[in-house]
């Protein structure tokens, strides 16, 4: 068992430990040191560039279609985000945030090359992925476990883990890093702004953390990575009275029915992007054919792999 292995396991169960634990204090020491640990762990992995590389697939198929216009930025860019046969090996999938960001990313690392020799890794999508995500991750244990110390050794736990660490040892297309955000910014917001209990087994309308934060990120989300979908479950677990009558009478149906046809706001604008933004730029910009469900179908067979 490695050394990493066995920093993670002590942590979780110490977290296990903590849930129970009736201590008030903000935090104690024995946490701050395994918090401690975990994050010099980190410095430590990102600091090592043996540990951290860019893909060699984004360097040799797609960073070629970034420049394609040049260096700097320009309204091409805006463009270029559909350009999925330069940018995703002609997969026709929707990750346009995913490629705006590694457009982003790949420009703003040849500026700094004006000022310094930026780390192998280095981009504005460390704010989200290294700095944001452990930050909101802390404020949503806070809240579900009613304890600031179990909050912190479960932010050690996430900052020990592959999911969190690939995203400062490797560059390539950020969607994947990117939706763990969400994911998480979206279980915050949950956990925040929980609907009061309703009076008279009435269902709630969305509040507006539904509305301006849970539905632009589930829509974000979408842009993203295919894992998205994983997102549009957890108001449904969280939240099942937005979406479940208490009583078949008419005005709960109606709320539900209203909160529903909002929750599906990301689904329809989907279906423009894939039905006609993205064809329409794709044939006028690219001189070809964009066409996402039959991407899907080509991909809807299971695939045999031989690890032998």
């Amino acid at each position: 068992m490695s050394a990493h292995h066995k920093l993670t396991m002590t942590i979780r169960a110490t977290l296990t430990n903590l849930i129970h634990k009736k201590n008030k204090h903000p935090i104690d020491l024995y946490i701050a040191g395994i918090l401690l640990c975990a994050i010099i762990t980190v410095i430590v992995i990102l600091n090592n560039y043996a540990n951290c590389y860019q893909e060699a697939e984004s360097v040799i198929s797609f960073t070629p279609a970034v420049l394609d216009h040049g260096t700097a930025f320009s309204t091409h860019d805006f463009v270029n985000i559909f350009n999925v046969w330069g940018l995703d090996n002609g997969w026709n999938r929707p990750r346009f945030l995913s490629y705006t960001s590694y457009i982003l990313a790949v420009k703003t690392r040849l500026l700094l090359w004006n000022f310094f020799r930026p780390h192998p890794t280095l981009s504005f999508l460390w704010l989200f992925t290294l700095l944001l995500a452990p930050w909101l991750f802390y404020k949503y244990l806070k809240i579900i476990l009613k304890n600031s110390t179990a909050a912190c050794a479960g932010v050690a736990v996430y900052i020990s883990t592959c999911g969190y660490l690939f995203s400062g040892t490797m560059f390539m297309h950020p969607g994947k890093p990117l939706l763990n955000v969400v994911i998480i910014a979206i279980l915050y917001l949950l956990a925040k702004n929980q609907p009061p209990a309703p009076a008279n087994q009435i269902n709630p309308l969305f509040n507006r953390s539904m509305i301006w934060g849970i539905i632009p990120l589930l829509t974000a989300s979408l842009f993203l990575d295919e894992m998205a979908t994983f997102c549009f479950v957890l108001p449904i677990v969280w939240h099942i009275r937005f979406f479940l009558p208490y009583r078949l009478t008419f005005p709960n149906i109606k709320t539900c029915v209203q909160n529903i046809l909002i929750y599906c706001i990301p689904a329809v604008i989907l279906l423009i992007m894939v039905l006609l933004v993205a064809p329409y730029i794709a044939q006028h910009a690219f001189g070809k054919s964009y066409s996402f469900f039959n991407c899907i179908a080509q991909n809807a067979h299971v695939t045999q792999v031989n690890i032998e």
